[in-house]
């Protein structure tokens, strides 16, 4: 008996959807919250986005199988003005977008083309712009959700920066606020 079996959690191959979540084994690297209080959470190892109702504590696979070019090793997720998740794709360099709220599909919106490299976290302003730490390159990429344009909206990140930046949206500044791995130290 393994002592995942015998102490009643998952092990980490186990899927675990429809599980409480204290007994799955997880390996997230960031969390979003939906507009009804739903907990979304990357599941990085287990190349999947994961869903736990606040209510009953269940996991539930939104998005990713475990095969790699479906997901791989997903760093950052948040909600645009729509409602609509987001998903940094890191190990496959781009950007992927859900249909519309809710949806069971995405769709790719940045990718290598755009020069998306390794991208870290994301997050996305009331007007539609989606910023992302873009670690590949060292920049904050500023694309333009509706017309899918993108630009550098911080050029010349440390390679420090560049691995452990966090950013948000702050809606009562209005602008984007980035925390370095200096200022949290604790991310890395």
């Amino acid at each position: 008996v393994d002592a995942d079996q015998h102490s009643g959690r998952a092990g980490p191959q186990d899927i675990g959807d429809g599980l409480s979540a204290n007994r799955v084994a997880l390996f997230p690297t960031d969390v979003a919250l939906d507009s009804v209080g739903n907990l979304y959470l990357t599941d990085q190892a287990n190349h999947r986005i994961r869903r736990i109702d606040p209510a009953e504590g269940v996991v539930r696979t939104v998005y990713g199988n475990g095969n790699t070019a479906t997901l791989n090793r997903p760093t950052g997720i948040a909600f645009d003005s729509s409602g609509r998740l987001l998903i940094a794709d890191t190990r496959n360099n781009r950007i992927l977008r859900q249909s519309s709220a809710g949806a069971t599909d995405f769709a790719v919106i940045a990718g290598e083309g755009q020069n998306v490299k390794t991208p870290r976290d994301l997050t996305a302003d009331a007007s539609g712009r989606i910023y992302i730490v873009n670690a590949g390159t060292h920049q904050i990429l500023e694309l333009d959700g509706l017309r899918r344009s993108i630009r550098t909206a911080r050029q010349h990140m440390s390679p420090m920066e560049g691995r452990g930046v966090v950013c948000e949206w702050n809606k009562r500044l209005g602008q984007l606020v980035m925390y370095t791995a200096a200022q949290m130290p604790h991310i890395n």
